[in-house]
């Protein structure tokens, strides 16, 4: 789903600021995990990734799931 402003569910969780957190890293292992595509831009034709340092957690689980991508997991 995508909301009025043009964001997913993971650009809100990573535009919140807490994606360093247990719950937004929870959140964000969460929704990719349940088939959320981190690769979606938004009205400012970003990705979630861009609005995160290399060095945020959050960073380095959608930096994973882009490796995962295409491949099944069960």
């Amino acid at each position: 789903m995508i909301d009025i402003n043009g964001d997913t569910a993971i650009h809100v969780v990573v535009k919140s600021g807490k994606s360093n957190g247990t719950l937004g890293e929870t959140l964000l292992r969460l929704l990719v995990n349940s088939g959320c595509t981190p690769f979606l831009k938004d009205m400012s034709n970003k990705i979630p990734i861009d609005y995160l340092k290399s060095t945020d957690q959050g960073f380095l689980i959608l930096q994973g799931a882009k490796s995962n991508a295409g491949t099944n997991v069960l």
